[in-house]
């Protein structure tokens, strides 16, 4: 499967390791347009988002698209920096080992709040007033794991003559899998990255249809996890990647942060190992009351979506059903989580930004 670079329109934000791979500009005329920023999931890059830009030019909205780091445009991992990942990896979890890879994605955080600081002053962004103007910021997939790990790690970044609270009126987990909100994976339902079968050479190849297909569930509210299908997509749509182009491919997907000893795939194993992706939604989704400092105070007030796809693949279903069971739960038990508001994206799949991108774009925009 390809893995191309892009165009060269991007450009690597001065003072951030991370990259403007599109950027719709500011609308014509308007000083109170919403600056939708997207981050993209595992192995594909920011491109895959190029069919919600149209829409800017319909929407008082300007939409910007964001590579994170290893992928095009972006800062790559250093030597040094990919052999930390493998050995927190391949690491048993002391309590060392687990700080430090708590410190990595705070490290990885900090990369998104640092790229808001630098774009929000390069640009002049309107600040946020209602639901007008501001930043709505959206991590898709693994990059769910950048937004907690942004919330989980605010209190600690420094504030200087850019208030970053007073531009970003929401975030969005868009479409999160259990495993990266801290649940555990059943180990009966089938993934192709767990499956000793695949070639390592035909991972990414296997993982994007597996993901980009439809899928057809019952409630798990009502059924419990059962109620998911595990297996066969449905056929009454087509898998998503059928409808690629080789062009729109060479676009979209970026191999090498998900092989084996890629960035992200080390990274993933680093996480899921240690249990830092559910210490980082409990630290981004709970703040105690009386342990509350002004500025996490300030961030709390910051609106949490979860805009879900009710046809994704299960692990997707899974995550945002098990993130809403929890915090049902959790305020029946007394407990004080955030507000998180869940949008249900009907009839779409994992790729709700290339078949239907006019309702994803409600679901990040509109009111809950």
């Amino acid at each position: 499967m390809p893995s191309q670079l892009p165009p060269v329109n991007h450009y690597l934000c001065s003072s951030t390791a991370l990259c403007v791979l599109e950027d719709t500009g500011a609308p014509k005329g308007s000083d109170d347009y919403t600056t939708l920023v997207l981050i993209h999931g595992l192995g594909w890059h920011s491109g895959n988002f190029r069919k919600l830009l149209p829409l800017a030019r319909r929407s008082n909205i300007r939409i910007v698209l964001l590579n994170r780091r290893g992928y095009p445009g972006a800062l790559p991992h250093s030597p040094e920096e990919l052999a930390q990942l493998a050995r927190l990896a391949s690491s048993s979890s002391t309590v060392e080992v687990v700080q430090e890879t708590s410190a990595v994605m705070a490290d990885h955080g900090r990369d998104v709040y640092d790229f808001l600081v630098d774009f929000i002053r390069r640009e002049r962004i309107p600040i946020a007033r209602g639901n007008t103007g501001g930043v709505v910021l959206v991590g898709w997939s693994l990059a769910c794991v950048w937004i907690t790990a942004l919330l989980a790690n605010i209190a600690s970044f420094p504030v200087g003559d850019v208030k970053v609270v007073t531009y970003v009126r929401r975030v969005v987990l868009y479409d999160p899998s259990c495993v990266l909100l801290g649940y555990p994976r059943p180990s009966a339902f089938y993934h192709p990255i767990t499956d000793p079968s695949v070639p390592p050479a035909e991972l990414c190849a296997r993982f994007n249809q597996w993901q980009a297909g439809y899928y057809t569930h019952g409630d798990p509210f009502k059924q419990g996890p059962d109620a998911l299908e595990t297996g066969v997509p449905a056929a009454d749509t087509s898998n998503t990647m059928s409808r690629l182009s080789v062009a729109d491919l060479a676009n979209s997907v970026y191999g090498p942060p998900m092989e084996p000893s890629g960035s992200d795939r080390l990274l993933i194993e680093a996480c899921l190992t240690h249990g830092t992706c559910g210490d980082l939604k409990d630290a981004a989704l709970y703040l105690p009351g009386a342990e509350c400092d002004s500025r996490t105070s300030v961030w709390r007030n910051v609106d949490v979506r979860v805009a879900w796809c009710d046809r994704s693949v299960w692990e997707m279903r899974l995550g945002s059903y098990l993130l809403e069971k929890e915090l049902v739960e959790a305020r029946e038990a007394g407990k004080s989580p955030r507000a998180v508001s869940f949008m249900r994206v009907k009839g779409a799949n994992h790729f709700a930004h290339w078949d239907m991108p006019e309702k994803l774009l409600k679901a990040f925009l509109g009111d809950a």
